[in-house]
């Protein structure tokens, strides 16, 4: 990876072992991190055993100065970032991701050393490379992290006080089912992105080619930003097929499309119409091959699939951050793959575990049925 995309990281008053054992885990899961990440002698973002009397006191002393990740059993001081004993491949792979993915969300860069800048230091902020800075100039995202979901722990993946649900006619989505709607040839174009083609017949689009996870800033730009920004222009097939070879651009399936759309847009927000308190299931398992996705999702996926439950269960069960189970909801509800429930699953009373008949269970939740409805 660039330099740009390297972290560094330090750790404060852990046991020899416990630090021997994240050095060993950070070689171990580097094809899983969104960017490099080493383990240095001095770095601005600390691992802090908070259960040593010495890791209490660095805690304390150096709170406003560092960005300080909690190491215990128990997030006993609410941290916003914390990592629980013992360290776990997933459980650390997910903090380091969200770490830098928030960075990127946020648009924060390190400045040069000898720049003196007036703003305050808040006391955790999302972790800055330690790589020069992008050349391009910082971008606000369309629709900026809620306070509650800044402050989110990897502990503590409760429903976060959101205050905009995802409308899908804000963004990108929105025009692509319009133009679905319409049965419109359309072509989608944004000033930061190779124009995107919709053959809706076909149900195919064609655009540059995807990478199957990580996506950078300009890559992500055309699908995540609001739809007043984006220039729609209805075309002939002919035209489309002109401008698909000149652009020398790739054919997609609609679904792939859809999905990547819902998921970089809806940016931890769940659909405008749907209950948090719904339980939810997938129909069928997720076509990877042709979605991109990050690892992440495979374990949402083989949980879903096997079991009945609302969002906040699904992340807590899973140790997935609560936002990439919405984004992952939303995405796939958006191509169809969720079955809904609008009460407790029927798998949650134990029939199958008594003595009775065959013909008798069935007559019974037939009955269990009609009054959960």
């Amino acid at each position: 990876m660039s330099e740009t995309n390297v972290y560094k990281i330090t750790a404060k008053a852990l046991e020899k072992m416990d630090e021997l054992l994240l050095k060993s885990m950070l070689q171990l899961v580097q094809r899983q991190l969104n960017a490099t990440w080493r383990l240095e002698d001095d770095a601005e973002i600390v691992l802090v055993d908070t259960e040593q009397p010495e890791g209490q006191t660095f805690w304390q002393t150096h709170l406003s100065n560092k960005l300080l990740i909690s190491y215990a059993k128990q997030n006993h001081y609410q941290a916003q970032w914390f990592l629980a004993k013992p360290i776990r491949v997933q459980p650390l792979v997910h903090l380091l991701n969200t770490m830098e993915s928030l960075n990127l969300n946020q648009g924060t860069h390190q400045s040069p050393p000898s720049e003196k800048t007036p703003e305050t230091k808040p006391q955790q902020t999302a972790p800055k490379p330690t790589g020069p800075t992008h050349h391009a100039p910082p971008q606000p995202a369309p629709i900026p992290l809620s306070q509650a979901l800044k402050k989110q722990t990897l502990e503590q993946v409760g429903f976060p006080n959101l205050k905009n649900t995802f409308d899908p006619s804000q963004y990108l989505l929105g025009l692509l089912l319009d133009a679905l709607h319409t049965n419109q040839i359309t072509r989608f174009t944004h000033p930061e992105h190779t124009p995107l083609y919709l053959l809706p017949n076909e149900k195919r689009c064609f655009t540059i080619t995807l990478p199957v996870q990580t996506f950078n800033n300009s890559q992500k730009k055309l699908y995540e930003t609001t739809a007043n920004h984006i220039q729609i222009q209805h075309l002939s097939k002919e035209k489309l097929l002109e401008e698909v070879e000149h652009h020398h651009l790739k054919a997609y399936p609609l679904e792939t499309i859809l999905w990547l759309s819902t998921l970089l847009a809806s940016q931890g927000r769940w659909l405008a119409g749907y209950s948090q308190h719904m339980f939810i299931r997938l129909k069928r398992w997720p076509n990877f091959a042709i979605l991109p996705h990050q690892p992440l999702h495979m374990n949402l996926a083989a949980f879903m699939l096997k079991k009945t439950a609302d969002l906040s269960t699904i992340a807590n069960k899973t140790q997935v951050p609560f936002p990439v189970v919405v984004d992952f909801f939303n995405a796939c509800k958006i191509i169809g793959l969720i079955n809904e429930e609008p009460k407790a699953p029927l798998s949650s009373f134990p029939l199958e575990n008594t003595d009775i008949p065959d013909q008798k269970r069935t007559l019974l939740k037939g009955i269990l049925k009609k009054l959960l409805q």
